[in-house]
């Protein structure tokens, strides 16, 4: 039979007992926080959807924010001081969030501004049927009219519709649905005439500076 007879300290107790609980709080599962949100890295590239562009603060200083505005089809590099530039009063980072969660982008903004990853090859600066699309294809088109031969104008005027597509309608839909207050005075003429003239009027100019009524 064999006795232990090492005996534990109070103070070696605590300490022990120290570790112990310093031990359970790492491999307990952690509380939902704002370093838990899934949101990008430092390192991550995103790029923008947004035509009139985004503002992103790239730090805060002493000086104020500084940012920079992404447009559609720009990149940008995120770095750790960017995450830090956006974080809320709470602590919570906010646009590295939204990033990962288009859904959440669409209840904030109603529409995707921002996405993970380069901006694809094919990605145009603008929307089919925005204000800048339609700018931007009346000048390709101006300047395809403009060059100096039929051959290479109808080659880039097919580019512009290759690129742009279709020009935007201007044809204008009028409303046909008859006036009500035009059927109902086109009426009462025709009541008017077909009853016959009710009153005459005998006014005539008699004299300088006024007129007269049945005056000789």
């Amino acid at each position: 039979m064999t006795t232990d007879t090492t005996t534990e300290t109070i103070g070696e107790r605590r300490l022990r007992e120290a570790r112990e609980a310093v031990a359970a709080l790492d491999t307990s599962t952690p509380t939902t926080t704002a370093s838990a949100v899934a949101s990008v890295q430092p390192g991550d590239v995103v790029h923008s959807l947004d035509e009139g562009g985004i503002a992103i603060a790239r730090s805060v200083n002493i000086f104020g924010q500084a940012s920079v505005i992404l447009r559609r089809g720009d990149e940008l590099v995120v770095d750790e001081e960017m995450i830090d530039a956006s974080r809320d009063r709470h602590g919570n980072v906010t646009w590295p969030a939204l990033v990962l969660d288009e859904a959440a982008q669409i209840e904030k903004w109603g529409t995707v501004r921002l996405r993970a990853g380069r901006a694809p090859a094919d990605l145009r600066p603008w929307t089919h049927g925005s204000a800048l699309w339609r700018d931007m294809r009346e000048r390709a088109r101006r300047e395809a009219h403009a060059l100096p031969t039929a051959e290479a104008r109808a080659d880039a005027l097919a580019q512009v519709e290759r690129v742009y597509g279709a020009a935007p309608s201007t044809a204008t839909t009028l409303n046909k649905a008859p006036d009500p207050s035009v059927r109902a005075a086109e009426e009462q003429r025709a009541r008017i005439a077909a009853s016959g003239v009710r009153s005459s009027s005998t006014y005539a100019p008699r004299e300088r500076g006024g007129y007269s009524e049945g005056r000789e």
